[in-house]
């Protein structure tokens, strides 16, 4: 019998869902989905044509290089130089590490022991609606605050930055058909626990859906953006105390943006403490070439590369629907997202913080190796590393996680030493003044 390499499987899976992200999703989704599945039997040649080169309603204000398949000929840069300037293409090599000896041995830290400030029993909790008014339109999320706080900053709070535009408040996604309700049954949980939890429709989903706006027209500081202008919200809620962002990265996330927009929005707000599940460790750009490597036949894993690293040059390739899996990962109009994403290095990011950290990966989340959550853990003192037994990247058991279908999906529990290793973590954070 065939052996099934787990790896292989859930990379071409999780790609081909990644297309699914941005732009005008209900009328692309059956064409972007055909288009890869069709590329995946016959490659397409790159086209190389030249291309010419928050304010709140509670006051706050959002403030490697590889051997290129193709020469890099006919591509303009998207740099303010002379139109007939050429960049040369990479020299062949090995893809560049972004980590290379970050001298620390990570291992899985021991359990958190449990905080005095968790209460004995559980507290009930109420939910509330928060708005925030951007320039394409408002974003909506829910505070869920136990019944206990008091105008004392008695309570600290968590905030869940969830992938951009694919899953919503509660983390469920018609896009991916997946309606497990994890970050909706988190936040219950750690309610319960003493703890306030805020989390969001991102543009393009949800309540929030409206506020997307054109695609050429957004970038990754938005998403950023989004972020802090809702942890200013929170910030000035007087009932609230510590603040823990929690970025959490799942596999249909474009680019697993949800662990680097946690760390970015952590690092430009100066929160209180930071959690990030499964992150990505690498650059965007690298991350897209080494999924490919594993996706695609050699042809078009090639075609990718040689497109990325044009985009690493400063190029701006111009594709076009004939270009099949190719437009669809680097259309004209994705690429200023690209960039965007593409210029943070999540380990040097991380790096910078000096507040508490825990990295936090599941032994069954097959999406990503734990690796680059060591990775980032490994890139700053105040990080540990906790391994959750058996968790999926649905934050629930595995096992049951893999056998059940269907609405009863939605049913399972988040795992509850996930919940333990959460409460223990952010009642240990004290406000920074």
């Amino acid at each position: 019998m065939k052996t099934i390499n787990k790896k292989r499987v859930f990379a071409q899976f999780f790609l081909m869902v990644a297309l699914l992200h941005l732009g005008e999703i209900n009328t692309v989704l059956f064409a972007q989905s055909k288009s890869a599945t069709q590329s995946t039997k016959k490659t397409t040649k790159p086209s190389t044509k030249a291309a010419p080169g928050k304010t709140n309603e509670k006051n706050s204000s959002p403030s490697t290089q590889s051997t290129p398949a193709t020469p890099a000929s006919g591509v303009q840069s998207s740099a303010t130089t002379n139109a007939s300037t050429q960049v040369s293409t990479p020299v062949a090599g090995k893809i560049s590490e972004d980590v290379r000896s970050l001298g620390k041995a990570v291992m899985p830290a021991r359990p958190l022991p449990r905080s005095l400030k968790r209460p004995a029993t559980p507290w009930k909790f109420t939910t509330e609606e928060l708005r925030l008014s951007t320039t394409t339109g408002s974003l909506w999320g829910t505070l869920i605050i136990p019944t206990n706080a008091t105008t004392t900053a008695s309570v600290p709070v968590l905030i869940i930055i969830s992938t951009n535009t694919v899953y919503d408040r509660d983390g469920n996604s018609t896009y991916a058909k997946d309606f497990g309700n994890a970050a909706k049954y988190l936040a219950e949980e750690l309610a319960g626990q003493g703890i306030a939890v805020f989390r969001y429709d991102t543009r393009a989903v949800g309540r929030s859906k409206n506020s997307f706006g054109n695609e050429i027209n957004h970038d990754f500081e938005r998403t950023v953006s989004d972020a802090c202008g809702f942890i200013d919200s929170l910030r000035n809620d007087k009932r609230l105390g510590a603040i823990t962002v929690m970025g959490y990265s799942r596999p249909n996330d474009f680019g697993r943006e949800g662990g680097l927009a946690g760390i970015v929005a952590a690092w430009k707000k100066q929160v209180d403490g930071l959690i990030v599940v499964a992150p990505e460790s690498r650059r965007w750009l690298r991350y897209l070439r080494e999924q490919a490597a594993m996706s695609y036949p050699e042809q078009t894993a090639r075609e990718v590369d040689s497109l990325a690293a044009m985009m690493e040059n400063g190029l701006r390739p111009r594709l076009t629907n004939k270009d099949g899996i190719l437009f669809d990962l680097m259309r004209p109009t994705l690429q200023p997202y690209i960039l965007s994403l593409d210029k943070y290095n999540p380990v040097e990011v991380i790096a910078k913080l000096t507040i508490p950290i825990i990295g936090v990966h599941g032994t069954m989340d097959y999406s990503i190796s734990e690796e680059h959550t060591k990775n980032i853990v490994a890139a700053n003192p105040k990080a540990s590393f906790f391994s959750i037994k058996n968790m999926s990247f649905n934050l629930k058991d595995g096992n049951l996680d893999l056998a059940t279908l269907g609405p009863d999906k939605g049913k399972l529990p988040v795992l509850p030493e996930l919940i333990d290793t959460f409460a223990n973590f952010i009642h240990s954070i004290e406000k920074q003044m």
